[in-house]
């Protein structure tokens, strides 16, 4: 994975309960149709044909943190999530070309993210708890798994 600066986040208007933490996601500067989960861009990269995005909500219990695949002209392919930690996210390790590793402060537990460029189908427990809304039930590009 190779890290880029392309893309940055615009506020919202004030709408109901838990839209203060979406942002309309910038392409080149530039307002996409996209809003993304988060009010923090951690990190983007490049990856084959599509751009990673970690993005985190901090409030006052924890942390959630999610990543957003997108296509070459900034549309939304697979979000998944971990579960809120207490702690940021450590810095990611880019293992491969489409692997990061990563871990959280105070907290043992290490995750990989994996971009599938293929996609695949699967409704594991994982999968399904990694996921939200439209992107429940569709085709995954992202692979994210807990290994230690």
């Amino acid at each position: 994975m190779k890290s880029v600066d392309r893309f940055s986040l615009l506020e919202l208007p004030p709408t109901p309960a838990g839209a203060h933490a979406r942002r309309r996601l910038l392409l080149d500067g530039q307002p996409s149709s996209c809003v993304v989960w988060g009010d923090t861009l951690a990190a983007q990269y490049a990856c084959d044909n599509f751009f990673l995005l970690v993005t985190h909500y901090d409030y006052f219990d924890g942390v959630n943190c999610w990543f957003h695949l997108l296509d070459q002209h900034g549309r939304l392919k697979d979000v998944v999530t971990t579960p809120d930690h207490f702690g940021f996210m450590l810095p990611a390790q880019a293992v491969t070309s489409c692997r990061l590793d990563f871990g959280f402060y105070d907290s043992t537990e290490r995750w990989s993210l994996e971009v599938r460029p293929a996609g695949f189908w699967s409704f594991g427990k994982a999968d399904l708890l990694a996921r939200s809304g439209r992107f429940l039930f569709s085709k995954r590009f992202l692979q994210l798994n807990k290994y230690r």
